[in-house]
């Protein structure tokens, strides 16, 4: 039998690059690239997400996902033409080829930018009544996750030796989460 591997998953706190400091940058840099690189993990720490924010955020989950099934089924993606919303326990399964599979043991609740209806995936989210802030937290969190990537994109530009600015453009328009 094999014993089980250990792995240590680096932790960078970026709070120096956010805060302009030039000698922390380089180290950071240095850091983002060797944990790409040797792991192809890390967590990143000192970041700009309120720890406010993320508790409101995860106790808003938390009390939407302890609702009835009936309730989250009301904005069920079923309900919706751009497949936005709440995706029940077994909606979905990793390998849809294989017919074996069994399907995923999680449930999920997906937003994307507002749009109109027409390209694939783009139309109106739909948003539940219960909890009463779930919308404004998750708009937040959303806004806030999506500023944090955005210097994550900058980081890694600067790991592979790029313009920090070189993957702007691909950030720009972000297309959606899920919780």
């Amino acid at each position: 039998m094999v014993a089980p591997v250990a792995v240590e998953i680096p932790i960078i706190d970026i709070s120096g690059y956010l805060a302009g400091d030039v000698q922390a940058k380089g180290r950071i840099v240095d850091e983002f690239r060797n944990a790409c690189e040797n792991q192809g993990f890390l967590q990143v720490v000192g970041h700009s997400v309120p720890a406010d924010l993320q508790s409101r955020y995860l106790a808003s989950l938390a009390e939407f996902f302890a609702l009835p099934a009936q309730e989250k089924e009301k904005v069920g993606q079923s309900e919706s033409e751009c497949h936005r919303g709440y995706e029940r326990i077994g909606g979905q399964k990793l390998d849809e080829l294989d017919e074996n599979a069994t399907a995923d043991q999680k449930e999920s609740f997906s937003v994307r930018r507002d749009r109109p209806l027409g390209r694939f995936l783009q139309g109106p989210n739909q948003w539940p009544e219960n909890p009463p802030q779930f919308k404004e937290i998750y708009t937040e969190y959303y806004d806030s996750v999506h500023a944090l990537s955005m210097k994550l994109f900058r980081l890694m530009a600067l790991s592979l030796d790029l313009d920090e600015n070189y993957f702007d453009d691909f950030g720009s328009d972000p297309d959606g989460i899920s919780a």
